[in-house]
C-alpha cells in the first residue's frame, strides 16, 4: 500500500477516535479533517472546496443548524421530560422499553430520510 493509503486510513482512526470522544464538536471535527486531508495532499484544495457544493454536505449542514436551533429554544423539555417518566417505569414493562427503543431509533431515520428526500 502507497503512503497516501497509510495516511488516510490513519486520518480515518484518528476522525473515528474524534468523534467519539465528542471532545470537539463533528463540524468543527469534520471541517479539521477536511482540511489536514488538504494540507497533506490526498485531496486537491479544488476537490475540498467541491464537497460543501455537495446537496449531501449543504442537508447535514442544516440538521446541525436545526437541531441546535431546536436544541437552544427549550421545544424538547416536554418530550425529555415525558420520555424520563416513562424510562422509570422501563423495568417493569418491557412492552414499553421496547417502544422506546423503537421510538428512539426511528425518529431521527425519519427526520433524516424526509429531509434527504
Amino acid at each position: 500500500m502507497s503512503a497516501q493509503v497509510w495516511i488516510t486510513l490513519g486520518i480515518v482512526a484518528g476522525a473515528i477516535a474524534l468523534f467519539a470522544s465528542e471532545k470537539v464538536r463533528i463540524d468543527i471535527g469534520a471541517l479539521i479533517l477536511l482540511v489536514l486531508l488538504a494540507l497533506l495532499g490526498i485531496v486537491t484544495p479544488a476537490e475540498a472546496r467541491a464537497a460543501f457544493s455537495k446537496e449531501a454536505t449543504v442537508t447535514v449542514a442544516a440538521i446541525f443548524a436545526l437541531s441546535l436551533g431546536i436544541e437552544r429554544s427549550g421545544a424538547l423539555e416536554p418530550i425529555r421530560g415525558s420520555l424520563q417518566i416513562h424510562r422509570l417505569h422501563e423495568d417493569r414493562h418491557s412492552a414499553d422499553r421496547a417502544i422506546l427503543r423503537a421510538v428512539d431509533v426511528a425518529d431521527p431515520a425519519i427526520l433524516a430520510a424526509r429531509m434527504t428526500a
